[in-house]
């Protein structure tokens, strides 16, 4: 379960769904006596840091959902004690054919000329095409070097101004993209965030979201790379350019 967990019965699902549902499967592993336990979690488990780079040791989560995750991380790790081997993976942002998530919404943005670069677009965030995630996860049953550890999962990360040209290519589009000035999209933001307030309407523009767009998300992948060399078989761009003729 994926909801943010802005009210209680969000949090209550969250418990629900992410903690107990994995608590008592678990537990039922150790009883059958299974070897192995993957368990695909997530970044939002460790998906702020006080550098630069977010890698598995000093990411923090931030959110509900975050929370959520790392709380099941650590039941898991417990039940596991002296019963079977564990190995969890945090994917960055997973997209590809099937998946209507962010990159649909980024490319449609794009293909109906509503989509605004705010600043330079130098700012450089992890995705993770889901193909090449599938490709990691069937080499992990049972190969020692993944046992009792935790993983950051991802491509290497890339500018936004790449990855609009990678969609843009892509949709075959000629259009010019509009960029705004960093300052402008704030002050619009900040608009957008006391308009909310005021109407107590959650909208589709605000600060959180303009720091989302605007910042560097940087996740590193090296303790992957360093037993899974083929962390990139497709890669982002041939993810996005396969994804969007799906689309």
């Amino acid at each position: 379960y994926s909801e943010l967990g802005n009210d209680e019965e969000e949090k209550s699902k969250l418990t629900n769904l992410n903690e107990k549902l994995t608590e008592r499967l678990a537990t039922q592993c150790k009883k059958s006596k299974v070897k192995h336990f993957i368990y695909t979690s997530s970044i939002s488990a460790g998906e702020k840091s006080g550098t630069s780079v977010v890698d598995e040791n000093n990411g923090i989560p931030i959110s509900p959902y975050g929370f959520s995750k790392l709380q099941t991380e650590e039941l898991l790790t417990n039940i596991s004690k002296d019963s079977f081997k564990i190995t969890i993976l945090r994917p960055t942002a997973l997209f590809g054919e099937n998946h209507k998530g962010s990159i649909y919404e980024l490319t449609k943005r794009i293909f109906n000329k509503t989509f605004i670069i705010f600043g330079s677009g130098k700012n450089k965030t992890n995705f993770y095409y889901v193909r090449d995630f599938i490709n990691l996860l069937e080499v992990i049953p049972g190969d020692e070097r993944f046992y009792n550890k935790t993983f950051i999962a991802s491509a290497e990360p890339c500018e936004l101004n790449d990855l609009i040209t990678w969609i843009y290519k892509s949709l075959k589009c000629t259009h010019t993209i509009f960029r705004v000035p960093l300052f402008l999209g704030y002050l619009l933001a900040l608009i957008f965030e006391a308009f909310s307030i005021i109407t107590s309407r959650p909208l589709s523009f605000s600060l959180r979201r303009m720091r989302a767009m605007t910042s560097d998300e940087i996740c590193s992948n090296k303790k992957l790379k360093q037993i899974y060399s083929s962390t990139n078989d497709y890669g982002t761009e041939v993810g996005i350019s396969r994804t969007v003729e799906w689309f």
